[in-house]
């Protein structure tokens, strides 16, 4: 599914965030991807609901333990070197386009747009 996904699968699986898996891990992981780049847990859920079952209070709670185990960043800062990808994801025949940005030397996601 593209080079980030494979990089937040990696960066989750290291974690150890989720304990249960009512809903399954790489649906965890796709969800986690899509809210960090679009912010919107109804868009997310949206795009999850036609795999399985899921609430918006189900991924609040993957982005909140993702956040206390991960610094992210949101303000401005100068950045020496950021690491890109972007994946296309198809559901129902239409693509979504995931992007995402890591300050190398802080180890940050970056959510800027």
């Amino acid at each position: 599914m593209g080079l980030l996904l494979f990089g937040v699968r990696v960066l989750v699986g290291g974690l150890r965030l989720f304990e249960r898996n009512r809903v399954p891990w790489n649906f965890k992981v796709l969800g986690l991807a899509m809210y960090f780049q679009t912010s919107s847990l109804r868009g997310t859920v949206r795009v999850l609901s036609e795999f399985c079952r899921v609430s918006k209070t189900a991924v609040w709670k993957w982005v909140v333990k993702l956040r206390r185990r991960l610094k992210v960043a949101s303000g401005r800062k100068r950045r020496r070197l950021i690491a890109v990808d972007e994946a296309c994801v198809k559901v129902n025949g239409q693509h979504y386009w995931v992007y995402s940005a890591l300050d190398i030397d802080r180890n940050e996601l970056d959510l800027s747009h």
